[in-house]
């Protein structure tokens, strides 16, 4: 049972004990009471209630609101329990209210959970558990949740990372990040994306010669005619003529994938006839 101010009521009991609980008889039975006054010679002070005694146990996020726990000691009398809640620096709010457990007579901490619906669950939250019952209203001591996001002031998230490659076209790895935190809900981000396939080095008529991931030969270089296949790193040797009867075989086109440095054909083979004017 709490004591209030500087004054401490006890009852005697083989030795002085802080009361159980305080009954007065209204003449047909005995009752619970719910305050104790003493008079100091000015004023009556109170020195014993039997508001209900809470404890704020723990807070977590759910993908649609808060979950609070904490224990209420209703002290005798019917009691309901929640908790209140806040953005920190904000104004509190209520949560849904429970009794079970807490009806006439019980004397003792009893366990609780209860929730509330907000439609953000990533800020930073502070609680504390309250009761009331006929005496009054008790509350526990502030339980504090940091659930802001990595980017929006939050820390202590814990990270892990998956790819995926397949929608990429062969340029570029989708990279998904999942945020993880004690008593908040996870959430993920995008941290790699596709990037396109270009001309290489950006130039519509490129010069070099640029080693292939899919040609019918393994390198090309660019001519006034068109691309053309060859078979070595410095492009000085042709293959063979065939398919083209008088002609040189090459891509339609050259692309290049900044991110992996490949280069690769597309839109198939065709010939090219090279002439001197």
């Amino acid at each position: 049972m709490p004591n209030v101010g500087s004054n401490e009521f006890k009852g005697y009991s083989s030795s002085w004990q802080s009361p159980t609980n305080v009954q007065g008889h209204n003449g047909s039975a005995w009752k619970y009471g719910i305050a104790v006054y003493i008079h100091n010679g000015t004023s009556w002070v109170e020195v014993w209630n039997a508001r209900p005694e809470v404890t704020s146990t723990s807070m977590a996020t759910t993908s649609t609101g808060l979950t609070f726990s904490g224990t209420a000691d209703p002290n005798n009398f019917s009691t309901t329990a929640k908790f209140e809640y806040k953005e920190v620096g904000g104004s509190y709010s209520n949560s849904g209210t429970t009794s079970t457990g807490m009806g006439d007579g019980v004397d003792g901490a009893v366990s609780y959970t209860v929730t509330a619906t907000v439609a953000d669950t990533y800020k930073n939250w502070e609680s504390r558990a309250s009761a009331t019952n006929t005496a009054g209203t008790g509350t526990g001591s502030n339980v504090t949740l940091d659930c802001r996001k990595h980017d929006a002031g939050g820390s202590g998230w814990g990270t892990s990372d998956s790819s995926n490659n397949s929608t990429c076209d062969g340029c570029g790895t989708v990279t998904t990040r999942t945020y993880t935190k004690t008593g908040c809900q996870s959430y993920t981000g995008i941290v790699g994306t596709c990037t396109s396939w270009t001309g290489p080095s950006g130039d519509p008529f490129p010069t070099g010669c640029y080693p292939l991931s899919n040609g019918t030969h393994p390198y090309a270089a660019y001519s006034l005619w068109g691309w053309i296949y060859y078979t070595d790193s410095g492009c000085n040797n042709v293959p063979s003529t065939a398919p083209c009867s008088g002609g040189l075989q090459g891509p339609v086109g050259v692309e290049y994938c900044s991110v992996s440095g490949v280069y690769r054909v597309y839109g198939g083979d065709t010939c090219v006839y090279p002439s001197c004017c």
